[in-house]
């Protein structure tokens, strides 16, 4: 995607985007810790969780400095990772909801975004050996990407999907 849309030149810069790209775990469960805390009142666990994501980010990048770009990409994802684990934790301890709770609840999404890398893994080098128009093969990407998702969630969540339409 990084050359499609911005060329060659920045080809260098794709391994950071890849090795990013692994947040797609811990992001969004570390967006989300912090309100079910907060509606119970559990603001010193909403700030040890803070505490958590800002230390190891900071310790993690300061030993991975000196190793350059990649290295720090890498950092930002242990630390992710690490604040993930510790987050989780917490909503186990201060009220009760537990691990395999909150997989069962991301598991449809997540598998159907595996679905997606993977066809995307496997049709990007055949798009790139057949089409040189950099707009045309960024269309055909997006279109399989959006497709191959909503396949993933239809083979993996129907329940998933099921009751979050019922919601409408």
């Amino acid at each position: 995607l990084i050359v499609v849309l911005f060329g060659p030149q920045w080809t260098g810069s794709v391994i950071i985007v890849r090795l990013l790209a692994c947040l797609v775990g811990p992001y969004p469960l570390n967006l989300f810790v912090g309100p079910p805390l907060a509606a119970v009142g559990r603001s010193r666990a909403i700030l040890k969780v803070a505490a958590v994501q800002s230390g190891s980010s900071l310790v993690l990048s300061l030993i991975a400095a000196p190793f350059g770009l990649p290295a720090m990409a890498v950092a930002c994802v242990l630390a992710a990772h690490l604040s993930m684990l510790y987050g989780i934790r917490t909503l186990r301890r201060e009220i009760g909801i537990r691990a395999g709770e909150i997989g069962r609840a991301l598991l449809p999404p997540v598998a159907a975004a595996l679905v997606m890398a993977l066809t995307l893994c496997v049709l990007g080098p055949v798009v790139h050996a057949h089409e040189s128009s950099r707009i045309l093969r960024l269309g055909i990407e997006s279109l399989a990407g959006v497709l191959a998702y909503m396949a993933g969630l239809l083979l993996f969540g129907r329940r998933f999907l099921a009751s979050h339409y019922q919601a409408f």
